[in-house]
């Protein structure tokens, strides 16, 4: 048999934290360290409205000898859908490249754009996959997938690492998520407009950060119903929000 405190060792950690399974008290450890891995990350806020919807997403640079320029934070999935991500970037191009050829097979064989609920669920099943076997890891990122729906109209989904998704007004992924999330709850409202909303997301890293942001901190994104198409703000556009 085995004794009280072998299994109290047990379920803390050893044992348990070296393949995917469950703890006695329901945990999965490699799990949760994925999820400690996105919090790791630098932070990126969506935020939308009915008729808009924007990605903030600010950069870590680990070295003034690495390129800004070279630090990429937000891509395009396709026309009418972006994402962004906190955690392991290497994991993170992996799950864009993935998505990108989805949204590729999807207009290939439909001649339509993929829907983005179909496509939050294809990343989220593929993450998911990843929790169930004890020779793989969960994917150490958490991914916000914002954009346009021709049926549905404007959308914001989190994914996190074990594979569940919610879609989401505001939210905040990576770095201090918490007290930003808990800044976008006091400023947020539906009747946003498109700046308005690029301030606000700034404006919340600004105060939990506690430091000035210079267009080579961050990137931001926006799509609305008026142009349903991705734009990916240029520096003199970020400039007219940064100062």
């Amino acid at each position: 048999m085995v004794d009280c405190e072998t299994r109290m060792t047990t379920s803390s950690g050893l044992g348990y934290d070296r393949g995917i399974s469950f703890t006695p008290d329901g945990r999965i450890f490699q799990v949760e360290y994925a999820l400690n891995a996105t919090r790791r990350g630098a932070p990126v806020i969506g935020i939308s409205t009915d008729s808009f919807v924007v990605l903030v997403a600010t950069k870590k640079i680990s070295s003034r000898l690495l390129k800004k320029s070279s630090l990429k934070k937000l891509f395009v999935i396709d026309t009418h859908v972006f994402s962004g991500a906190s955690g392991l970037s290497a994991d993170f191009q992996m799950l864009i490249n993935y998505a990108q050829l989805q949204a590729q097979n999807h207009m290939l064989l439909y001649g339509e754009r993929i829907p983005l609920l179909k496509l939050t669920k294809m990343i989220a099943r593929l993450m998911h996959s990843y929790t169930q076997f004890s020779d793989l890891r969960p994917f150490g990122v958490s991914l916000l997938i914002a954009g346009h729906d021709e049926k549905k109209g404007i959308q914001l989904y989190l994914i996190e690492p074990s594979g569940a998704y919610w879609e989401y007004y505001a939210v905040a992924i990576g770095q201090h998520a918490t007290l930003l999330e808990k800044y976008l709850e006091t400023k947020y409202t539906k009747t946003l407009n498109i700046n308005k909303a690029i301030k606000l997301g700034v404006n919340a890293i600004k105060q939990v950060e506690g430091q000035k942001i210079t267009p080579e901190d961050v990137e931001i994104g926006v799509i609305s119903s008026q142009n349903p198409t991705v734009h990916l703000l240029n520096k003199e556009e970020l400039k007219t929000y940064l100062y």
